[in-house]
């Protein structure tokens, strides 16, 4: 189920959705995560849809009708399997933790980021584009590669 503040029409995106709440599936969760054209906010506005479209797939999989119901159990863990790999190095323990991140994502209790931005409609020669501040760029990635991730919050936008 998806929130939408404002009724999105973009046929390059192949959607013609009202505003509301609604449950999206197949072409139009694709197309509204993918829309960009009829967004003021262009590609900043698609990264925000994709975080919700991934915030409530994985509310919806850390159901408990997902553990409950032994089809949707068996669909999502084949669906999983085929769309996740992990390195050979990778415990149970690593597994576990990821997927309690996930479910704190879920929950709005998780912390998600876009790399700091300095202008976000600059004029390429091939178009808009969207620049990072390659400073504050460089101090977050710093920070992800220490494996610390208790400073990242002053990159989250208020």
């Amino acid at each position: 189920e998806m929130c939408l503040p404002r009724a999105i029409k973009d046929k390059d995106a192949h959607i013609n959705l009202p505003k509301g709440c609604q449950n999206l599936s197949g072409v139009n969760a694709l197309g509204y995560v993918r829309e960009r054209k009829a967004d003021p906010r262009g590609d900043l506005g698609r990264v925000e849809r994709q975080r919700q479209m991934l915030a409530a797939i994985a509310k919806k999989a850390a159901s408990p009708a997902s553990v409950l119901n032994p089809f949707r159990y068996w669909g999502l863990n084949h669906a999983v399997a085929t769309s996740v790999s992990v390195g050979k190095d990778t415990g149970l323990v690593a597994l576990g933790r990821m997927g309690l991140t996930m479910k704190g994502v879920a929950g709005g209790s998780g912390l998600t980021l876009t790399v700091p931005i300095a202008d976000p409609n600059a004029s390429t020669p091939a178009g808009s584009a969207v620049l990072w501040d390659n400073q504050r760029a460089k101090e977050l990635f710093a920070e992800i590669a220490k494996g610390d991730t208790s400073h990242l919050k002053r990159f989250a936008k208020p």
